[in-house]
């Protein structure tokens, strides 16, 4: 017998990540960001107290330039809303906006 596993992708979830913020994103203003579980090697160093939550990078690039180092001081713990297949298996690149109170991504 199989099993049939039925995603949404327009369901939202909200999820507790560790997040890159880059150093200037104004208030509504859109960027790229690439989610990786915990502990995955491609992404950032969030620090050994927050290495169980998953990694939100928003701060990969600037001006078409890679940054592999983004300061601990701009990483926070977030709770991001997602729209979208949300996985952890591997990386997966968001849209997501910063509001005043919040981050939602979408795929």
């Amino acid at each position: 017998m199989a099993t049939v596993l039925l995603v949404s992708c327009g369901k939202a979830r909200k999820q507790r990540a560790v997040v890159a913020f880059p150093q200037n994103w104004s208030e509504g203003e859109y960027r790229n960001c690439y989610l990786n579980g915990p502990g995955h090697v491609a992404g950032f160093n969030p620090g050994s107290s927050r290495r169980d939550l998953p990694q939100l990078d928003c701060d990969r690039f600037v001006k078409g330039e890679i940054i592999h180092y983004t300061p601990e001081s701009q990483m926070f713990v977030v709770d991001v809303m997602f729209s979208g297949n949300y996985t952890l298996c591997e990386e997966t690149t968001w849209t997501c906006q910063r509001t005043k109170d919040s981050l939602e991504c979408r795929r």
